[in-house]
């Protein structure tokens, strides 16, 4: 980057620009996990400690491993970054992938935790309805409220 010109580095960043931002948004999303509104479907489920990413392998990678405070939960989420939000095609797509991943390898401590999945996503064109046992959608905008004041 140093030695290139401005426009070679305007043309790098073009091309990794969109893995840059996803990237950052599995960041924002784990750190902000802590601080969800109380009153949102996520948020009553928690309060949440610490979020990590889980990979083993070949094994499918989950970008939000957390385990709730009182160490009866397990949220098990997947984020997706789109500049533009999600369409309900979009979102029934990327929701069936989430229901249909097989759940991580994870210690035995972890064997009676209730499994929470969620969707994490920058916004949606419409509110999904909520399916029962199915996972919980988190957008930018409840993800980001924090809690109530």
């Amino acid at each position: 980057l140093e030695s290139g010109t401005r426009r070679s580095r305007l043309r790098l960043l073009d091309r990794h620009w969109s893995t840059l931002l996803a990237q950052a948004w599995e960041d924002l999303c784990r750190q902000c996990l802590r601080g969800v509104d109380e009153a949102s479907q996520l948020g009553k489920l928690g309060p949440w400690g610490p979020a990590g990413r889980w990979w083993k392998g070949a094994e499918p990678e989950w970008d939000i491993v957390c385990e709730s405070l009182d160490g009866e939960s397990l949220l098990l989420g997947e984020a997706k970054w789109s500049r533009k939000p999600f369409d309900a095609r979009a979102l029934d797509r990327a929701l069936a992938a989430l229901s249909s991943r097989p759940e991580p390898d994870l210690p035995p401590s972890f064997s009676k935790h209730r499994r929470v999945r969620a969707l994490f996503v920058t916004s949606v064109e419409h509110r999904p309805r909520a399916t029962p046992g199915g996972p919980l959608v988190v957008t930018a905008d409840q993800l980001l409220a924090g809690p109530a004041a």
